[in-house]
């Protein structure tokens, strides 16, 4: 049994960060209201390999879990979770990965002879 991520019908917005060598960082935000301000907090999200989704665009998760990204920069190491979506509606147009790409962005199919 894992952890299955889902949102209700109040769709989220997407934000999207474009590298210069044309890879896309997605995120979302939650906020909530202290006093009179509002505290924000973004968590970062990626989408099945071959998916774009414009930035600002509402979408509303239907299946997602947590995975762990991990990274050396310099002799640091560093770790963060992402919330893995593999479905979600739209209203808006997005870019559909192949219907054979059924690979997820850092993930390879296993040979079934593994013991585990």
């Amino acid at each position: 049994m894992g952890i299955k991520i889902t949102t209700d019908n109040k769709p989220v917005k997407v934000y999207r960060n474009d590298t210069e060598n044309g890879y896309s960082f997605y995120s979302i935000r939650f906020s909530k209201k202290e006093g009179d301000s509002w505290v924000s907090a973004f968590q970062p999200v990626r989408f099945r390999k071959g998916v774009k989704v414009h930035n600002e665009q509402e979408i509303c998760i239907k299946d997602a879990f947590p995975t762990v990204d991990s990274w050396t920069k310099g002799d640091k190491q560093f770790t963060r979770i992402v919330w893995q979506i593999l479905e979600f509606d739209s209203n808006a147009p997005y870019i559909e990965a192949d219907a054979d790409a059924d690979e997820y962005e850092g993930y390879s199919a296993v040979d079934d002879s593994v013991p585990f």
